[in-house]
């Protein structure tokens, strides 16, 4: 039986997001994850006008929030069929951790690491805003045993990247793209087409029986798309 898919956290230390480091996988993954979207106004009406004409100013980032537990009872995941039981790390050093792979400043890039959030058809390239961690299990001394985490990712494009994903969304563009060690449809999908949700069209294309076991040196057909 195939394991279960976790929401998996990358970190890179350039805009353009390549050479990843050592990828952060989730205990467990969430319920739920919230996709913000939003665009600005302004408010500010002439006087004597009647309200109800606000007028366009920007549109900011994307966002993704969701909640992440950090666990050090060693239930979570022990009992799952076909895991050795392992010690856990301490909950204060798994977060340390966490905050160090994708929120601390980074002397090299002057500020924190990018971070692209991989969860099935989910890639969203961002870097962290928030981090609000609530301590839910203590142990007789204080020490926390179990704590969730409210995190919030804001989006993130370069200005190249945004310039070759309109270029490679054109319509009347057929790509062939060679599979790389650790690649997945969806995040091929959007690589070319700046959205993750083609890969059923793209692996229907390919003849892929198992779209999510890729074959490094490959190459996939990536059709024009129709919108």
């Amino acid at each position: 039986m195939a394991g279960l898919e976790k929401l998996t956290i990358i970190t890179y230390e350039n805009g353009e997001f390549q050479g990843a480091g050592t990828p952060l996988e989730v205990l467990i993954n969430p319920d739920k994850y919230t996709h913000a979207f939003n665009i600005c106004y302004s408010k500010l009406e002439a006087l004597g006008s009647s309200a109800g004409s606000p007028k366009f100013k920007w549109i900011p980032a994307d966002s993704v929030s969701l909640e992440l537990v950090f666990d050090g009872t060693g239930i979570i995941g022990n009992k799952l069929p076909g895991i050795i039981p392992q010690k856990p790390k301490h909950v204060a050093v798994q977060i340390k951790e966490f905050k160090d792979a994708v929120g601390k400043f980074n002397s090299t890039m002057h500020s924190p690491k990018f971070v692209q959030l991989c969860w099935g058809t989910m890639i969203f390239n961002c870097r962290l805003e928030s981090l609000d961690i609530n301590y839910t299990l203590f142990q007789p001394d204080g020490s926390p045993l179990r704590a969730k985490a409210n995190a919030v990712f804001i989006g993130y494009e370069s200005e190249k990247t945004k310039a070759l994903i309109e270029k490679k969304k054109s319509p009347d563009l057929t790509h062939v793209v060679k599979v790389k060690a650790g690649d997945t449809l969806p995040l091929m999908c959007f690589n070319v087409y700046g959205d993750p949700s083609w890969y059923i069209q793209v692996a229907e294309k390919n003849h892929l029986v198992d779209f999510r076991e890729l074959q490094p040196d490959t190459d996939i057909v990536f059709p024009p798309i129709k919108k």
